[in-house]
């Protein structure tokens, strides 16, 4: 799971790349979009998933599905 606290898949291709096997990916970061819903940072973060339980998850279902 790859966990960016900034636009998601700005790293995956690096990753990919200097991995020598097959992987597993999940994104998880700030969709292209504009957030125009105004609230706090703990809001935007549930908005996109950046909270701990999406986070918990998301790595359960990369290790066991």
């Amino acid at each position: 799971l790859i966990c960016e606290p900034y636009y998601s898949g700005s790293i995956t291709g690096d990753i990919a790349m200097a991995s020598k096997h097959p992987l597993k990916i999940d994104l998880l970061g700030v969709p292209k979009e504009f957030l125009s819903q105004y609230g706090t940072v703990e809001e935007h973060d549930a908005y996109i998933g950046f909270t701990e339980k999406e986070i918990f998850n998301r790595v359960k279902k990369l290790i066991y599905e």
